[in-house]
């Protein structure tokens, strides 16, 4: 936008010089957390991803992988569900890969579409609570292969608590002579 697009000028001198304007596209952003955020040795937790989408945007489509940390893997009955649109959602082993999903359009208001896998751990997963234990803590740093998405994952810890032995006893017969 420059000197050209200035007319009916009366007693001024055209001073203005050429003016660039970037308008940067918005994309979505994602988060994730685990619901519980505690289970014993081979419970499980879902891992929620959210994709929002600001308001007044276009719908979009996105695609991520999400690399569990080492003691965490995909439940054997992973039951993925996707409220997203279309794309596919593969979960295995230690790896979660969204390609080709969609989050509708942003109304008044951001739009919001989520994504849940099962996790469980594996058989020697570091055991501990969180905050404290990196090991099974998953944030932004697993997040890769970002596609039309901002990384707004913050570390989602999972707390995995040792299992123990129980102790029983009873007595046979429950009545004696003496």
């Amino acid at each position: 936008n420059g000197a050209g697009q200035i007319s009916g000028l009366s007693n001024l001198t055209n001073g203005v010089t050429n003016q660039c304007l970037t308008v940067t596209a918005l994309t979505p952003t994602l988060t994730k957390a685990f619901s519980p955020t505690s289970i014993s040795i081979g419970g499980t937790s879902t891992l929620t991803f959210t994709v929002s989408n600001p308001a007044l945007n276009p719908a979009q489509t996105v695609s991520f992988t999400d690399t569990l940390p080492a003691g965490l893997l995909v439940a054997s009955s992973p039951s993925v569900t996707n409220s997203c649109t279309g794309g596919t959602v593969t979960a295995l082993g230690t790896s979660i890969v969204v390609a080709g999903t969609q989050v509708g359009a942003g109304t008044a208001t951001p739009t919001t579409c989520t994504i849940t896998v099962n996790i469980t751990t594996s058989l020697t997963p570091t055991v501990g609570a969180c905050p404290g234990t990196a090991a099974n803590t998953n944030g932004a740093g697993q997040i890769s292969g970002l596609s039309n998405l901002t990384n707004g994952v913050t570390n989602q810890c999972l707390t995995v608590t040792a299992l123990t032995p129980t102790l029983t006893k009873a007595f046979s017969p429950t009545s004696i002579s003496i």
